[in-house]
This record gives structure tokens, sequence and C-alpha cells, in this order.
């Protein structure tokens, strides 16, 4: 601390009477000037406050207030370096910090919310980000030390927001300065400036926050930092940091210090943050379901033999080794526990098991995970590795912080299908059927079959190549076409649906549907008829004629009824009677369709017919109906004849005798025409 005398610091004391810097550390992180390390008390101090317990360990959000005053300018890099260290060992934990610094006076630097400290490459802690310009380029010590700003300043921080649970409080050195009723920054009496600082700090404490003090490079230090935070200092045996209130350090055991600090928090533990990637690129996603199964690996031990801390608090025997959650609003899920019991942490390593509920619509692409491991002398490396699948297992020792980004991309499809023409006959007529398959996801799919309810399998009909040798790259198209013969009637138009399916690199699969419907022209009933008669003439005055007819359905594809059989001169040809003799005709009689016409239907009758000589037609008419109710009416003439009779006489002739002795006599001829 800088040591002036008078109502404002004006300056600097001569070096020797300058103890060295020492570093406070809490949930606020704040650096203090070193001064003089024993001054005889000119003020009654303020008793501290209690130092409420750390509630909840990793994750949570931070204050670090960090000391700027002029005596750290000699250790800046060391304070950049180790505060650092601290941020990265964090990162990626759900972890949120807001940075309060000061000397004279104290500031938020960045702003009055909390940073979350995350791993991304654009994060804060990244080379542009916002907590590296800050520690590279505005970190600059000088001037004194107000401790009782510092804290005032974090009790307004949390005032405006949720209280920080955990304030870290970074110094070096007891406060010169006090700010007084009037907002004035007063210098010159260290046991006021102390107890003010006390003062503010049991604000602090009273809000919630629990105070931890780091102090660097002052072992007169240890008795301030005790009356800021509490008597209880860190590292000690049986002592979880979450009752820890100070812990004291040289400036080459700083970052080790800081470290310890953020493992002490966080491990062992596994944190995942959740991205889902959408139109808009990854998104933070809360809410999402995942499972974490936590099993000790050390031979001999129960599988059970740990605490749980997070998502729940208490023993795995009776919580179960297996917990689900779900992300938070900033898209974090956390499993923390402790081998052993909490007040004897052991050296075990655990097996933890990763699943997820996948998001609707979306799948699991892959985890990008780091894994920090504290070393048992204070450093800690960083390795990355990657989840393909899920559930993953992981190896988690007891001084390991994991942290995963978890990426799920969307798995869309868009399928489209068009028919042309779309109306054809009713007798039916060439369509063509063109497919259009999107990949309107976030990630490359093959396409593995394209599969159509009239058709069948595409592959290899039309132009289409569906066997899984065709990759759609995001946002791209895949097309085809078939050509069919469509044949149908007018009230029952053709519907037929195509279904695509295409698959993820990693297996996932998805469809996609689309239909197509071709409508008929309604068409008349076609239909020809055939006579033949035998014999095809009489002589006068007449007689019987039969007659055979054949009704053809003429109507490609569409199945016609025979509903009526008539003659312009027999009447009713289904019925005997009249001049009608004998008939085999009868209706109503189905006349299938096929493409090229349909069946026929045949039958006689036998009619009488007299009359003078001359040739008589007659008209038949078959009448017809479609199954679209179309009804039509076909008729066919036939002729015969009735021939002349020429006159027709008999002669007869008698001769008596028929025989005369010779030489002959009278014979009488009789003659008789009939």
């Amino acid at each position: 601390m800088d040591l002036v005398s008078g109502s404002i610091p004006a300056g600097r004391l001569p070096l020797g009477y300058r103890i060295g810097a020492l570093c406070l550390l809490t949930v606020l992180l704040t650096v203090i000037p070193f001064g003089v390390g024993n001054v005889t008390p000119a003020y009654a101090q303020t008793l501290p406050g209690a130092n409420p317990d750390l509630t909840t360990t990793c994750g949570l959000d931070v204050i670090m207030v960090l000391d700027e005053s002029g005596s750290l300018q000699p250790y800046a890099d060391v304070v950049r370096t180790s505060v650092r260290d601290l941020l990265v060992a964090l990162s990626g934990t759900g972890s949120r910090l807001a940075l309060v610094e000061f000397n004279l006076n104290a500031r938020t630097p960045l702003g009055n919310g909390y940073i979350a400290l995350t791993d991304d490459t654009n994060g804060p802690l990244s080379p542009t980000g916002d907590l590296t310009l800050y520690l590279d380029n505005n970190y600059v010590p000088s001037g004194y030390t107000n401790w009782d700003a510092a804290f005032a300043k974090v009790a307004e921080l949390n005032q405006n927001q949720s209280a920080a649970p955990l304030v870290i409080f970074f110094t070096d050195d007891t406060p010169t300065v006090y700010t007084n009723q009037f907002g004035a920054d007063v210098g010159g009496d260290e046991s006021r400036a102390l107890s003010e600082a006390i003062q503010s700090a049991n604000q602090v404490k009273a809000q919630g926050s629990h105070i931890f003090v780091v102090g660097v490079g002052n072992v007169n230090l240890e008795n301030r930092l005790i009356d800021i935070s509490g008597p209880d200092r860190f590292p000690a045996t049986n002592l979880p940091f979450a009752q820890a209130d100070y812990t004291l350090t040289d400036y080459d055991q700083l970052a080790a210090a800081l470290r310890q600090i953020a493992f002490s928090l966080c491990g062992p533990s596994v944190t995942l943050t959740k991205y889902a990637n959408g139109a808009n690129g990854p998104q933070l996603i809360a809410n999402q379901s995942f499972t974490g199964q936590v099993t000790i690996a050390n031979a001999g031990q129960p599988a059970t033999a740990f605490v749980w801390t997070k998502p729940v608090s208490g023993p795995a025997a009776q919580l179960g080794s297996t917990q689900s959650t779900t992300t938070a609003a900033n898209g974090t899920a956390q499993w923390q526990w402790t081998p052993g019991m909490l007040q004897s942490p052991q050296p075990w390593n655990s097996q933890f098991v990763l699943n997820e509920v996948n998001l609707p619509g979306y799948y699991f692409a892959n985890a990008l995970c780091a894994r920090k491991t504290l070393s048992p002398v204070g450093g800690f490396t960083t390795n990355t590795f990657t989840l393909n699948t899920l559930p993953a297992t992981i190896t988690v020792g007891p001084n390991d912080l994991i942290t995963c980004n978890v990426y799920n991309e969307r798995l869309s499809l868009l399928v489209a299908k068009s028919a042309n023409p779309t109306t054809v006959p009713e007798a039916g007529g060439d369509v063509t059927f063109a497919f259009d398959i999107t990949n309107s996801g976030t990630a490359p799919v093959s396409l593995i079959s394209l599969s159509d309810s009239a058709f069948g399998n595409l592959h290899g009909q039309g132009n289409c190549v569906t066997n899984g040798s065709t990759t759609l790259a995001v946002g791209a198209h895949y097309q085809c076409t078939v050509t069919k013969r469509i044949a149908g009637n007018v009230g029952a138009p053709h519907r037929n649906t195509v279904t695509a399916t295409v698959r993820t690199a990693n297996g996932v699969t998805t469809t996609g549907t689309a239909g197509a419907t071709v409508t008929f022209r309604d068409s008349t009933p076609a239909a020809t008829i055939t006579r033949a008669v035998d014999p095809t003439a009489h002589l006068e005055p007449g007689g019987l004629f039969t007659h055979v007819v054949t009704i053809t359905n003429n109507s490609a594809g569409e199945p016609l009824q025979l509903t009526a059989l008539t003659d312009s001169r027999y009447g009713d040809l289904t019925s005997t009677g009249g001049a009608i003799t004998a008939s085999t005709c009868a209706v109503p009689q189905q006349l299938t369709s096929g493409n090229q016409g349909g069946a026929s239907y045949r039958c006689q009758f036998t009619a009488a017919l007299t009359g003078a000589p001359a040739l008589y037609d007659d008209s038949l008419t078959a009448t017809v109906n479609d199954d679209d109710g179309n009804t039509a009416t076909f008729a066919r003439d036939q002729s015969v004849a009735i021939l002349n009779r020429l006159p027709e006489a008999t002669l007869q002739g008698a001769i008596s005798p028929t025989a005369l002795p010779e030489p002959g006599g009278a014979v009488l001829f009789t003659a008789t025409v009939t």
C-alpha cells in the first residue's frame, strides 16, 4: 500500500517504508497497493461480520475485485497471467464474472453485469475478447489503495442484480484510503481506512456473498485479511473451499494459488454447454434434458463411494449414481461430485456416462470437450477430445474439470413432387412426375432411399439414383423424374406419395414426404354394335329371322354397363312375345374395360316378319352407362327381304287306255291344271 499523511494521498513513500506486496482474492478480485505493515490504530476498528459459507460451488456467479494500486506495478504481468489462468480454468463451467478494479477509487471496467466465461473462440478470453483486452491493455497499476471503495462497489453490484455467491478479493497490501460520508477519498489514517473497509465488506457478507481474499507478497498482511473475510486459511486439512476465508501466497505461487481456487470450486466435474445449430447458427439451448452417471473406478471401492454436489447434494449411496438435469438459461448443465467424503476427498478416478434427450427435429452431432487437470504443483494441463456418439463414457480424475460443448444439428428435409400434366383422359395418358429433395438441415446428408406409394422404389426408374451415392450439402437440391401412364375415373383422382430418406455421416436418418395428384377428364361412353341375321330373306309372305347382336365396349379404361336392348321393329329384345319367338338377350350386362377397349356382349333373338315383297329395315339400340353416371345409346340398322313369289301351277295328265292292241285305237287324253 501507499501510506501518506494528510487528507488526500499525494505520492508514494520511499521504498524503505514499503512492505512487500501481497494480494487478496475473494470472489471479488481486488488488487491493493502495499504500505507500512504495522501501524498503531488510531481509530476504533469495526468487528468483521460472519462470512457465509458457499452454498454452491462450480458454475456460479463470481465478482472478482482486482487491486490496481501502484505497489503492484512491478508485478503487473504476474497478476495478468495468474488471473487469466484462473479464468481459463473456470471457462466452460457455467461460471459468470463481474470485474471490479480499484486503487484510489473503484470501477467496473467491463460494465455492471456478468460476463459468461465460455470456451468458444469468440468468448471473453479469446484474443479479442473483453477480458483479454482488459488484462493486456487496461490493467495498469498506479495510485493508492481503497478497500472501502472496492467493497462498496461490490455491494452496489449485488444490489443491482442477484448477489454473487462468491467474491474473490485480490490485494497486495493494507488500505491507505477510504471514502468518507461525503464521497471523498481520504488518506492518512490506515486504521480508519481498514475499519471502513471492514464495514463495507460486512455489507457484502450480509447480502449473502462469500468473500475469499487472496493476499500476495506481504506476510504481514494476514491479520488484515482475517479482518476482512474470516479466520479460515486455505488450503488446510479437512477445510472445504466453501468454508475457507483467505489464502496468502507470494508472487511465484500466485498463479498456482488461483488455479487451485478454480479446481477447488469445480473439480471433479463435468460441465456441458448445449448448442443447437439452426438457421442463424449455433444457439444456446435452455431446458434440454441430460443424464449423467458416475461410478467410482478404483478397484476395491464401491461404485457409489462418492458424494454428489450437483445437480443434487448428498451421498450417491442414497441418491443413486445417475442424475438427470436440464440446461440452464445459459445453456449449461453440470455434474459435480467428491470421491470419498466431503471432509476427506479421495484421489479416486470416476467413470462418467453422458447421454441426452434429443431436441425435437435435431440430432446429436458431436461434443467438443476439454480436460483441465490440476497438477500436484499447482499448474494445469488442457487436453481436448471429441465425443461422436451418445451415450459416451469419460474417465474423470480427482483433479479434472471436464467441459464439453455439445452440438446438435438440425435434421430437416424438404420434399416436393409435381405431375405434368395434372389432368389426363380417363382412358389414360403419360404423366411425368418430378421429385425435388432439399437438405434444409444444418449438416450434409446422403440420399439413401426414394420410394413412391404407387411406383415403389424409384432407384433406377427414370433418371433417379437413390442408393446412398448422392450427397446433399446444406441447402442443396436433388432432382429426378419418372414418366408413368396413368388412367382412372373422373371421380377418383390418382394420388401418390413419395418418401425420401436421408442419412447423416454418423448414421442418423430422417424422412420427408410429398404427394402429387392427377385428375381425369370425363369421357362419354363409347361402344360399337355389330349385327348378323340368318336368313337374310324369305319369300313372301315372310318368315322367322334369327338376329345375332354383339355390343363391344370401346371406352378404353372405363367399364360400361349395358342397360337396355331395344329394336325399332321388334321392341324389347330381352323378352319373348309379339314377333319375338326366342331370345338369349338379357340386361344388365357388365362390359369391362382395357387400355385398348374392353369386353363384348353377344346374344341373339328370333323374330317373325311377314309382308309383301319388300326390303324391311330395323334399328337396334343399345343403352349403356359408365361408372360416372353417363348414359349413351348406340344404334345399328339391319335389313331383311321378303321376296316376290312367282305364279305356280301343277299340270297333271292321264291317258286311257294306256295300252291298245295293234294296230291301235282311240286313246283318251285328260289334262288337269291346278
